[in-house]
């Protein structure tokens, strides 16, 4: 058996519940049980084309270009154009927050 590639990631979809990590030879992976009830499940294998780092607060109020670079010859880089309108919730209990007030 060959190992796969570097930078190999794995997908495994059960339900509405998706799980996605880099590939290693044993890994367990645990859903909501609501997900497991459901009879389809989909795994998608996934190789890192390349990766680009940069601090979203350059693009709060309009939009950067950023380039990230490829390890394809024929695809050296991938151009993205990044915006955010910066007016979203500040954290995610903020975002429980409003959830739960409106389920009220």
């Amino acid at each position: 058996e060959q190992p796969p590639p570097a930078d190999t990631f794995v997908s495994v979809r059960l339900g509405e519940a998706r799980k996605q990590t880099r590939f290693v030879g044993a890994r367990k992976f645990r859903f909501p049980d609501s997900s497991v009830k459901q009879s389809q499940c989909e795994i998608e294998a996934y190789k890192r084309l390349g990766a680009v780092s940069f601090f979203l607060s350059s693009c709060l109020q309009g939009h950067i270009d950023v380039d990230v670079p490829c390890d394809l010859p024929s695809f050296p880089v991938l151009s993205l154009r990044i915006s955010s309108r910066g007016s979203g919730p500040a954290s995610y209990k903020e975002v429980d927050a409003q959830r739960w007030d409106a389920a009220q």
